[in-house]
């Protein structure tokens, strides 16, 4: 019985089809993750991207975290990454400039959590460097490590590397909050 399902569904998967949606639902960055020649192990690999709902209206979010050339990395300028709002119905629009979070540097990947507890996704990049953290509505300190009285609250803060390179993020943070 399963062999006659599997003859008969075949030649159906045979004629599924992909095509290229990024333009057509907005998604219109251009990765980059160093030179044309790759010399070292950061220019090899690709830069990572989360869903998440940074705006709190039920639909997933996209940031997309991007790389840089050596050339952008050393002046600060490379091309950034970008959050896209979700529209509804497979379209996307890009609110980075709005938001504060085009961060140029060399981008390896990212993880959003609520670190202040006021129910919106705070997001950190990492980076080769220096790696950032953006507080949602920036309601709270920004924490390099456990908070300290007297450090102003802003809406993104760099993060110290704890080595020359990383490569994503997962954390829970457990900071009783005041």
């Amino acid at each position: 019985m399963i062999f006659l399902l599997l003859l008969f569904a075949v030649p159906a998967l045979a004629q599924v089809q992909f095509t290229d949606q990024t333009a057509a639902a907005g998604l219109t960055l251009k990765n980059t993750f160093g030179g044309l020649e790759k010399k070292y192990i950061v220019e090899a690999h690709g830069s990572g991207a989360g869903f998440f709902d940074y705006d709190s209206d039920g639909d997933l979010d996209l940031y997309v975290v991007n790389g840089a050339t050596f050339e952008t990395y050393k002046q600060k300028s490379g091309p950034g990454d970008v959050l896209y709002r979700n529209e509804g119905e497979g379209k996307f629009a890009d609110v980075t400039a709005a938001a504060g979070v085009g961060d140029p540097g060399w981008g390896t990947g990212c993880a959003a959590g609520d670190i202040d507890n006021d129910g919106d996704a705070d997001l950190l990049v990492t980076n080769y460097g220096s790696n950032t953290l953006y507080s949602n509505g920036a309601k709270v300190n920004l924490p390099t490590s456990p908070p300290t009285p007297g450090w102003p609250a802003t809406n993104s803060a760099p993060v110290p590397p704890s080595s020359t390179t990383t490569t994503t993020a997962i954390w829970t943070f457990t900071w009783p909050t005041t």
